[in-house]
Parts: C-alpha cells; sequence; structure tokens
C-alpha cells in the first residue's frame, strides 16, 4: 500500500527532493522481475544443484544452507533492481544514494512476504539468512544502479 500511495501521490514530498513517484516505478517493475527470474532459476532448483548434486565443485557448496541463501537472495534481489534503477535513473540525477535506499527499502518490504511463505518448511536459520541476503541485495542493487546512471550522465 505505501509503495502505491507513493506512486500516485503527485506532490513531492514537503521539503525534500526526492521524486517518491519514480521510485514506487522503479519497486513496482523490479517485481515482476523477480519472479520472472525466480520462474526461470528457482531458488531451491539452483540450491538442489549446488549444495546436494556438487558440493565440493562449486563454490556456495561450501557455504552451507543458511550461507547459500545468504548468497542466492542477494543475487536475486540485486540484478533486477540494479536492473530496474539504471533504467529509470536518468530521471533521478539528483542524490542517487538517499533514493537507492528508498527503492531498496521498499523493495525488500515487497517481497518479505514471499520469502516467508516460500522458506515455511525450512529452518529459521535459513530464513532469516535469505532474508538478510535480500535486504543486503535489494539496498545494494539499488544504490549502484542509480549511482552508476549519475555518475555515467555527469
Amino acid at each position: 500500500l505505501l509503495t502505491f500511495a507513493l506512486y500516485f501521490r503527485g506532490e513531492p514530498l514537503s521539503g525534500a527532493r526526492m521524486n517518491s513517484r519514480l521510485i514506487a516505478c522503479a519497486v513496482l517493475l523490479a517485481v515482476p522481475l523477480t519472479l520472472a527470474e525466480d520462474y526461470f532459476f528457482p531458488v531451491t532448483a539452483v540450491l538442489q544443484q549446488t549444495l546436494f548434486l556438487a558440493p565440493s565443485s562449486i563454490a556456495l557448496g561450501g557455504l552451507g544452507p543458511e550461507g547459500a541463501y545468504l548468497s542466492l537472495g542477494a543475487l536475486y534481489t540485486l540484478i533486477p533492481l540494479l536492473v530496474v534503477s539504471f533504467v529509470i535513473g536518468k530521471e533521478l540525477w539528483d542524490e542517487p544514494l538517499k533514493h537507492g535506499l528508498l527503492c531498496g527499502g521498499l523493495f525488500f518490504l515487497l517481497i518479505l512476504p514471499t520469502i516467508h511463505l516460500q522458506s515455511g518448511a525450512l529452518s529459521m536459520g535459513v530464513e532469516v539468512s535469505w532474508a538478510v541476503g535480500a535486504l543486503l541485495g535489494s539496498l545494494l542493487g539499488a544504490c549502484s544502479g542509480f549511482g552508476l546512471r549519475t555518475h555515467l550522465t555527469t
């Protein structure tokens, strides 16, 4: 609801130079990309391939389930937000860090229930590590995308 409220809000926040409409648009565009990414490369299938079939030959095998979920959670959120924030970033040339933190935080709040539902049968440590990875990936992806776009266009 917060994301849609920011999207349909016409005027900027009082005293703020942030464009909340474009941030909400970036978040809403990143969600289908994440769903498509999870559809074509399901987290459970990727982890099954890396942890159980070839644990010694792939880098994720040595991390264990918690480390693997942390890494993949970060990667699965970083890629869509990096792409979307880089594309939307041409409109947001001012203060990329603030825009990135807001975008990454909103995106994380949108996908947090999905992480909880998908990891219902897993241990609490796996669920927390997946959520922490998703938070780190969201913030890093959005800030990096906006920052790269800002530095490439100036």
